[in-house]
């Protein structure tokens, strides 16, 4: 049995469409995807990226920024977070947050991570972060 490859665009348009899907429940599904252990690895994963003054990081899958907000959390004042998504709804979960805590150092973008990368930025770490993870 033969499988067609997506093309890159009909790739993340699935992509994003599952994640929409999910937006609203992802953090309580996540929660019960990893019995609970997601909360802990991203408090270690934030404590051994803690980033100095005036870096950037990149947070790729976003989704709603638990790992986004946990390494501001940890690092420098100073430290700043783009984080990129495929979801539009995770987009939205993200700057929702992002403005309820009153923290302009998150910023997310609508993004494919390849699309991102072509740019002319940098960052001086990454993060992609995956449900289940240890």
């Amino acid at each position: 049995m033969k499988y067609a490859v997506p093309s890159p665009e009909d790739h993340d348009r699935r992509i994003a469409e599952m994640f929409d899907r999910v937006a609203p429940r992802y953090d309580a599904l996540n929660r019960v995807l990893s019995l609970g252990r997601d909360a802990g690895w991203r408090r270690r994963t934030a404590a051994v990226a803690r980033m100095g003054p005036r870096e950037i990081a990149l947070d790729v899958g976003v989704g709603t920024g638990d790992l986004a907000f946990g390494l501001l959390d940890a690092s420098d004042p100073s430290v700043r977070v783009v984080g990129v998504d495929l979801s539009p709804l995770m987009i939205d979960a993200v700057r929702r947050r992002a403005a309820a805590h009153l923290d302009p150092r998150l910023a997310p973008l609508l993004a494919s991570a390849v699309a991102s990368a072509n740019g002319n930025a940098t960052a001086d770490a990454s993060s992609a972060a995956k449900p289940g993870s240890k």
